[in-house]
């Protein structure tokens, strides 16, 4: 086989599959704490023993109502990896999550849009959400990818096949049966299936949901139905008002805001325009029973909607790949997304990983601070050896050199100023400051540590 002709031929999905690439080895950390509290430290626990430091996870933890499926998973893939570097596992891991995203909406494309399915792979792949949100470790993100190759099957008539998957989808994220329970009845009054085939889905799908308490059971040491328990504090007991309430109508404007309007509003357009022309309209009334229940339910995230940004912006793509003068709409199109991937997969998610990335190269396991610290602390040991302890400055025992840890710029400014202590590590390059024109660095994480040799009594109110 000629190699170089068949990459010829494939060049628009290396081309699509090294997006998800590049944003997978350079996105590091979580775009919110539940990516790596509810996944990577429960994972930890399995790889580093039972010893581990129970208080740092969320509360559905405790309440057993966290499927230990996703983290199964990664335990099986990573198991004889546990012991290497923990930035290099979490960025295999990503990878992993990112090549079945892109596997998933390359399925979807070639079985929905076979004329196109290279150009709405390669649009879709450069769509700047696309990427960031299916390389994160979160379940909306895994729950996503498996929902879309259990809908490929659903469409190749490949119903036990899908069904499996579709349990999979709903134990990894369990709100994901809002989404797969309107399909399938939908689908049942279209005559798309028959009663037989319904019910025979639904069948495997809950013998998948039984093994997964097997895999809960593995993960807690004690038997529980995760799910029932998931029903029983957030819907019965209303625990999820808890962390905070939205307007019903929040979903409507919110995720338009945070895609960036000159992208997420011309998204939206292609996919009604397409929804209205298309025959198939069982996953598009999926999609909207979906977006409908969760606004309906008090407690929303922008995040909880991952499969609609994802499948919206696949049926999108196709749509403007079918309008007149598309060529040039499209690079316009993807000029302003290469813009806004600059940041979002080029640059970590979370800055705070790179301080840990640091003291781990370091080996540091004590660090002092200008001032007490009860407000800073470090909580992701997936990414520690061992514990860090931090204390006041004013604690350190000798005039011999010692760390310091600085976590704002007014502290960075103090420490600056001090001619007994060298810069080794900052958050943000030196040319930063040159562009401080709002003090916008003064309401942001500045993590930063030096090596001082000396303490010397510097007041806050100084500066």
């Amino acid at each position: 086989m000629d190699i170089s002709k068949a990459i010829k031929n494939n060049r628009l999905v290396l081309f699509s599959i090294m997006s998800f690439i590049v944003t997978g080895i350079l996105s590091q950390g979580f775009m919110h704490p539940d990516e790596h509290y509810q996944i990577l430290e429960l994972l930890n626990i399995k790889f580093s023993g039972p010893h581990q430091d129970l208080s740092i996870l969320n509360w559905d933890f405790h309440y057993k109502m966290r499927s230990w499926l996703q983290p199964f998973l990664y335990y099986t893939s990573f198991f004889y990896l546990k012991n290497i570097n923990p930035f290099t596992l979490s960025m295999l891991i990503r990878l992993t999550n990112g090549l079945i995203g892109v596997y998933a909406i390359y399925n979807l494309a070639k079985i929905t849009f076979p004329d196109k399915w290279k150009k709405v792979l390669l649009l879709t792949s450069y769509t700047w959400f696309v990427p960031y949100l299916m390389v994160r470790t979160s379940s909306e993100s895994l729950a996503t990818s498996f929902f879309i190759l259990a809908y490929c099957l659903y469409r190749k008539k490949k119903l036990l096949y899908a069904a499996a998957f579709f349990g999979i989808t709903f134990l990894i994220r369990f709100q994901m049966a809002v989404l797969i329970a309107p399909l399938m009845i939908i689908s049942l009054y279209y005559k798309e299936i028959s009663i037989k085939s319904f019910f025979g889905m639904l069948f495997f799908i809950i013998v998948i949901i039984a093994l997964g308490a097997i895999i809960d059971y593995w993960g807690y040491g004690e038997w529980t139905m995760s799910s029932y328990n998931y029903l029983y504090y957030n819907l019965i007991e209303g625990r999820s008002k808890d962390f905070g309430t939205e307007a019903v109508y929040y979903y409507l404007y919110k995720p338009l805001a945070i895609g960036v309007p000159l992208i997420s509003i011309p998204l939206l357009i292609n996919y009604f325009s397409h929804t209205w022309k298309s025959k198939d309209k069982s996953l598009a009334l999926s999609l909207l029973i979906f977006i409908v229940i969760n606004s309906l339910i008090a407690h929303k995230e922008v995040r909880f909607l991952t499969p609609v940004y994802i499948l919206v912006s696949i049926y999108a793509v196709k749509e403007m790949l079918c309008g007149k003068n598309w060529s040039r709409y499209i690079a316009v199109y993807l000029v302003f997304n290469l813009l806004v991937m600059t940041k979002t997969s080029l640059m970590p998610a979370h800055s705070r990983v790179l301080l840990y990335k640091e003291i781990y190269k370091r080996n540091m396991k004590t660090l002092f601070t200008i001032k007490e610290v009860d407000k800073f602390k470090f909580t992701m040991p997936f990414y520690m050896r061992g514990a860090i302890e931090v204390k006041s400055e004013e604690k350190v025992n000798s005039l011999g050199k010692y760390p310091l840890l600085t976590t704002n710029h007014s502290e960075f400014l103090i420490a600056d100023k001090r001619k007994n202590c060298k810069l080794v590590y900052t958050q943000y390059p030196s040319w930063i400051k040159r562009i401080n024109i709002t003090d916008w660095l003064s309401r942001s994480s500045y993590f930063s540590i030096w090596n001082c040799s000396e303490i010397r009594e510097v007041s806050l109110r100084h500066f």
